[in-house]
């Protein structure tokens, strides 16, 4: 009898793991990057100005590059490691700008706390994963600012910008409120969502209603597509690591 169980639980758990990523939950991370890119071909045609937000290594990036050519790419990375990377990996390519800072809701210093440095898990919450027997003992200062202060200082002739890739680890949320009202001037934002969440206690709710009262429309990306969600449910709260897209409805193309 307990055979039988054994088995039936496998089987039931095989099944949800495999309905679940047809919905997309848990399709993020490496090997879901050429399906990210090209779920945005649904709503953006030939993108001018592009931003990655925690660009890392630069994979993101490079395959944004191939897909839609942008006429200006912005990398935000605080490792200096990874920073150093990105400059050697984009010397050759004029259009790419690359930020040594990390964005917020504020301006001044923060500390990124990592399990070695540059690592793609680095955030500004010191994260418990001692379950997964890793430990976020590297430290390091960086430097915090506001998007909407970028780009009023650095972008001034800027109207809008295409679209903004953020994955910073569970602080997304701090990054969209330091848009401040140039939020309403982007047509397209992808964000993650999963277990950095439980870390930071923030949840899909918060992010349901910041993009409801911005007037985006959110999308969960999915092996097929971009898949619409018309209504907040309890259910979107899973912290399988999950990518959106909240698409600006006033910017019409």
């Amino acid at each position: 009898m307990k055979i039988r169980q054994k088995i039936v639980r496998f089987i039931l758990l095989r099944i949800n793991r495999m309905t679940s990523f047809h919905l997309g939950y848990g399709i993020g991370g490496k090997g879901s990057l050429d399906i990210e890119v090209k779920s945005l071909g649904y709503f953006l045609d030939q993108p001018r100005t592009m931003v990655d937000v925690g660009a890392n290594v630069g994979d993101y990036s490079e395959r944004l590059m191939k897909g839609y050519d942008p006429k200006r790419l912005i990398l935000f990375e605080p490792n200096k490691l990874n920073f150093q990377s990105l400059l050697e990996k984009f010397k050759s390519k004029s259009f790419v700008r690359i930020e040594n800072k990390a964005l917020s809701n504020t301006e001044g210093h923060g500390k990124l706390y990592s399990n070695f440095s540059g690592s793609g898990l680095a955030s500004l919450t010191k994260r418990d994963l001692t379950e997964f027997d890793i430990t976020f003992d590297e430290v390091e200062d960086i430097e915090l600012i506001r998007f909407e202060d970028f780009w009023a200082n650095e972008l001034s002739t800027l109207e809008y910008i295409d679209f903004i890739k953020i994955d910073v680890e569970g602080h997304e949320m701090e990054v969209l409120e330091g848009f401040g009202p140039r939020i309403h001037d982007v047509h397209l934002i992808q964000f993650e969502f999963g277990g950095c969440n439980i870390d930071t206690k923030s949840y899909f709710k918060d992010f349901w209603r910041f993009f409801e009262s911005c007037e985006f429309t959110l999308y969960r990306i999915s092996p097929y597509g971009p898949m619409q969600l018309h209504h907040y449910s309890e259910e979107y709260e899973r912290f399988q690591t999950t990518m959106y897209l909240a698409r600006n409805k006033r910017i019409s193309k």
